[in-house]
């Protein structure tokens, strides 16, 4: 069994899984999948466990020691990792939720392309995150409110937006001009890449597509039709791929890759 942390982690997963082999089990959190690997290492008669856990910022902020049995990714999220390796994921998404017309003309109009947007965009809203944790900030940033963060032109206005919905969401315990001071030393000092967080990816883009009117795609809807399109080569190189290998005992391999279609 392959312990996730949610169903997302199910989706990108279970296409490149051997079910033969193994199953994915979604635990519905990291403390959860955590905690199942503990219990795991202390009970030798039961069927071989491993888990999948987000890397989070742990990395960063040196919580990055887990237990045996528990194999983190390498960025925030196991969505992040693959964008990394394959930046064009989304925007192909793009193009096939909506008119190939309509999303090259938004391109004209941002001046980059999707990917390029998405990127630092979401590396913004994770620069608030971090910032948060870093400092010790009581903001609740939880189902982030996404709607209308598409319509903010510049990346100023935007760092400065997503200050404010921080400040609002802290009951104005922390100032604007101070959030947004941190956000812009954290996007300094961190890489774009260990910024980004998947839900953050989907929300800004279905945010965007659905204020430019090309598309109501879900972010249930675009993270299926990103999982459905990761190929075996981009998958390959995630680092699950090689940790999980023949993690249920040595010859066996517990992923479909690269024998599948």
């Amino acid at each position: 069994m392959l312990i996730v942390e949610s169903d997302e982690d199910q989706c990108i997963v279970d296409p490149h899984l051997d079910f033969t082999v193994a199953r994915t089990l979604p635990s519905h959190g990291k403390l959860a999948a955590i905690a199942a690997a503990q219990l795991i290492s202390t009970s030798p008669n039961l069927p071989p466990i491993a888990c999948l856990i987000d890397g989070d910022f742990d990395a960063i902020l040196g919580t990055d020691t887990y237990p045996s049995g528990c194999y983190p990714t390498n960025y925030y999220d196991l969505l992040v990792e693959v964008v990394v390796l394959a930046p064009n994921l989304l925007r192909r998404v793009a193009l096939s939720a909506g008119i190939s017309s309509q999303v090259l003309e938004l391109e004209r109009q941002l001046g980059v392309s999707l990917s390029d947007w998405l990127g630092a965009r979401s590396a913004t809203v994770g620069a608030l995150r971090l910032h948060s944790q870093q400092a010790g900030l009581a903001i609740p940033l939880r189902n982030f409110p996404y709607n209308g963060l598409a319509s903010v032109p510049t990346a100023q206005r935007f760092t400065d937006k997503v200050a404010a919905i921080g400040s609002l969401r802290s009951g104005s315990l922390y100032s604007t001009a101070d959030l947004s001071q941190g956000i812009r030393q954290v996007l300094q000092t961190q890489a774009s890449d260990s910024l980004m967080n998947g839900h953050d990816l989907l929300g800004l883009l279905v945010d965007l597509l659905r204020s430019n009117g090309i598309s109501s795609a879900t972010t249930r809807g675009i993270l299926i039709a990103a999982a459905s399109s990761i190929s075996c080569g981009i998958f390959a190189q995630v680092g699950i791929y090689s940790n999980l290998a023949t993690w249920i005992q040595s010859g066996t391999s517990v992923w479909s890759c690269p024998n599948h279609v």
